[in-house]
């Protein structure tokens, strides 16, 4: 990948930003070809699914890459998967790390912000840590009664993880959430724990809430964590019956045949109008990351290095 810093769509591209995105198409390929070892079937998701198919590559105002696996392949590969990865790469979610502060999973070539600085050649020159995110495609109840029930599950939890700071116990909590939450726990005759964080609670909670349906044979799927905030954001899992490869910068990356179905639930019927928007975080996703990194070479009287500030 060239390095260079471009215009595209009247849209900057910083080097550093193509830096982070070649890190991000090395975890892809690393995490496509564990998938082939094992025969599990995966799909790139979201802007990276729209980025192939409108871009060929990255969305100029994207910064990271989303893929997604049915629920069964998804649980084959979290068992699969900390076994394979590169020395030094982290999986992060709430099943092996309870202090990951994020509901979904995300495989990192490192485990911690930065990256030991004689690797930069491996990582591009990209300092940061790298990650990609990981997400399970549920079934989605045919009865619409019991869908509304397991989208006001799952919206209750979101809601209350929203809510938490990463370090609230149970009692920290507001009490309209507390008290919501102890109407899930008698819902779910479960006991959370008063003595531990709540948040990775929530997360493997709402875990259990997308896969209520796991083993039913259902016409729809979804990412609950979207599809409990927007309900149109389910999709027929025929989308998902069969695989095809579309181009992705350098790669060819696997793609529901379905994907218009895919893209019009997430983006409507004019998602191959590009549109400028940064919905979920801010851009550039390592923003904070380079202000600390800037913050610790002051500190020691060290110039920047040009190439970070590109």
């Amino acid at each position: 990948m060239d390095y260079t810093g471009e215009e595209r769509q009247g849209f900057y591209i910083r080097p550093m930003m193509k830096r982070w995105w070649a890190v991000s198409l090395d975890i892809v390929k690393e995490i496509g070809d564990i998938c082939a070892k094992y025969n599990i079937r995966w799909f790139i998701d979201s802007g990276t699914l729209l980025g192939a198919v409108r871009e060929h590559g990255f969305i100029p105002w994207d910064d990271d890459m989303d893929i997604i696996l049915l629920r069964q392949d998804y649980e084959r590969f979290i068992r699969i998967i900390p076994n394979e990865l590169p020395e030094g790469w982290v999986l992060k979610n709430t099943r092996h790390d309870d202090e990951h502060g994020e509901a979904v999973l995300r495989v990192c070539n490192t485990d911690n912000n930065f990256i030991d600085m004689n690797e930069l050649s491996r990582y591009h020159g990209c300092p940061y840590q790298v990650g990609i995110d990981i997400f399970a495609l549920d079934n989605v109840p045919d009865d619409p009664d019991e869908c509304e029930l397991q989208r006001a599950l799952a919206t209750i939890i979101v809601d209350s993880i929203k809510a938490a700071r990463s370090s609230d116990l149970f009692d920290d909590l507001e009490p309209g959430i507390a008290e919501r939450l102890a109407e899930l726990e008698e819902a779910f005759g479960i006991k959370l724990k008063r003595d531990m964080p709540i948040k990775p609670q929530l997360f493997a909670l709402l875990d259990q809430t997308s896969a209520m349906y796991y083993d039913v044979d259902t016409k729809r799927v979804a990412n609950m964590m979207f599809f409990c905030t927007d309900p149109k954001q389910a999709v027929s899992r025929q989308a998902y019956d069969s695989t095809v490869y579309l181009k992705f910068e350098h790669l060819s990356l696997p793609a529901p045949s379905g994907y218009d179905d895919v893209l019009t639930s997430y983006y409507g019927n004019d998602y191959m109008t590009p549109v400028n928007e940064h919905i979920y975080h801010d851009y550039p996703c390592f923003g904070k990351l380079e202000a600390y990194l800037k913050q610790q070479y002051e500190e020691r009287g060290l110039e920047f290095p040009q190439e970070f500030a590109e």
